[in-house]
């Protein structure tokens, strides 16, 4: 199963999964059990505990990190084979993990799948978390340096103002000095000024 690598976001990695198991020893162990022959049931279990084990040392040569994760999956096909051998006192499924080899049945392995899955969207959505986190802090330290720039335009804007009042005083006050002036002709005007 392809992965997302979390060292790099642009490699995947693979989760081996081996589904291959042979069945014959859980079968003869089915058939010991409906024969109610307790030492042909103790043989049959002691072998599908064998097999699954050399099985899960079978699965092992699959993990090959970076290229895959550091454990694998030994899937077994039906419930009550998953359930034998979960359900073993001899410390299979222990032994099975201290090599890193999970075993996993028809129910356990969709569970185990969508556990991962959640924990890669719960870490993707982390990640952009973390990435809309730093660009809200890059927005406010432009939003910071926009305010300075707003405040220099306001303090243009208010001196330019200021000049128009000025202007438009001082425009005020030639009026007045010249209102009692007589006033010429456009073109006399015009010729005057040149």
């Amino acid at each position: 199963v392809k992965i997302p690598n979390g060292e790099n976001k642009d490699e995947i990695m693979y989760l081996p999964i081996d589904s291959k198991f042979p069945m014959e020893d859980y079968v003869r162990l089915c058939n010991a059990a409906e024969s109610a022959d307790p030492e042909l049931l103790r043989v049959a279990r002691k072998a599908l505990e064998d097999r699954v084990l050399q099985e899960a040392k079978d699965v092992k040569k699959y993990i090959e990190p970076p290229k895959t994760t550091p454990f694998a999956i030994l899937y077994l096909a039906t419930e009550g084979l998953y359930a034998e051998i979960v359900s073993s006192k001899n410390g299979i499924v222990e032994k099975m993990q201290a090599e890193n080899i999970m075993i996993a049945g028809p129910t356990t392995i969709t569970a185990l799948l969508n556990s991962f899955a959640m924990g890669f969207k719960a870490i993707a959505i982390n990640e952009k978390a973390d990435e809309v986190r730093k660009i809200l802090g890059a927005a406010k330290s432009q939003y910071d340096t926009f305010g300075t720039v707003l405040e220099k335009a306001k303090k243009k804007i208010d001196e330019a103002g200021k000049t128009l009042d000025e202007a438009r005083h001082r425009n005020d006050m030639i009026q007045k000095k010249l209102k009692n002036v007589e006033e010429i002709e456009a073109a006399e005007a015009s010729n005057m000024l040149e």
